[in-house]
This record gives C-alpha cells, sequence and structure tokens, in this order.
C-alpha cells in the first residue's frame, strides 16, 4: 500500500502543491524535505507536477513524475480531504518552514518538533541536513 501526500507551499495566501503517491509519512517524505528542499528546491519540484516518490534530488525525483499541477485556491481547501484520493498527509512550506498535516487525525504540526520533538538535532546523525534554509 502507498501513503499519498501532497507537498505544497503558501503562494499570495493560495496554496500550490503537487501529489506523491508514495511514502507520504513524515519519516518518509516529511525527512526528506527537511534534508533537502528549501524554497528554491522546492519551486523546481512543484515544476515537476505530480510524483510517484520523493528523491534526494530533483534530478531523481523528475524520473517518476506525472506533470500535472494542483491549485488551490486558500489554505483551508489545501487540508481538506473529501476522501476521494485518501490523502494521509499534506506538507506546506509556510513562513520558511515545514507543516505537516495529518488527515488520519485532522492534526497540523511543525515538521520538524513533530520529527525531533524539542531534543537537539545532531547532524552527524542525520547528514548534512540545513532543515529547510535554501
Amino acid at each position: 500500500m502507498s501513503t499519498r501526500s501532497y507537498i505544497g507551499k503558501m503562494i499570495n495566501n493560495s496554496v500550490r502543491s503537487i501529489y506523491c503517491h508514495y511514502d507520504g509519512y513524515p519519516e518518509g517524505v516529511g525527512q526528506t524535505l527537511l534534508n533537502h528542499y528549501g524554497e528554491k528546491e522546492l519551486d523546481k519540484l512543484l515544476d515537476l507536477g505530480g510524483i510517484s516518490s520523493l528523491k534526494d534530488t530533483i534530478e531523481n525525483t523528475a524520473l517518476t513524475a506525472y506533470r500535472e499541477d494542483v491549485y488551490v485556491d486558500v489554505r483551508e481547501d489545501y487540508f481538506s480531504n473529501d476522501g476521494s484520493m485518501h490523502i494521509d498527509y499534506s506538507y506546506l512550506y509556510e513562513d520558511g518552514k515545514w507543516i505537516v498535516y495529518n488527515h488520519n487525525t485532522n492534526e497540523e504540526h511543525d515538521l520538524k518538533k513533530f520529527l525531533f520533538g524539542k531534543n537537539e538535532i545532531n547532524p552527524e546523525y542525520y547528514g548534512s541536513c540545513w532543515f529547510g534554509k535554501s
């Protein structure tokens, strides 16, 4: 089974997003977004359109791109889930940080805090991640 997700960015009070079919859970897509996708990289990712899976580089992710965009008018619509796509998580880059919304529990979290809690992040353990800074 797949864990489906949306990946999006706030742009002038609306969300531009893409669909990602596999590994949408926070430890999958979420961790990859924190490690490899800041604002500049995110724009390139969104230009690809929907994807099967998110990889650590744009080039590798492009191999599975569908080339379809999703545009949503307002933030609240982005986090709504009418059940037609069975989306598990939505990721939103907003105000310089990643937000994750769990559609199963209807809870929104700062992604970095959700994954790492209040503990200090050890860069040696998590690689050379810079956590969303471009």
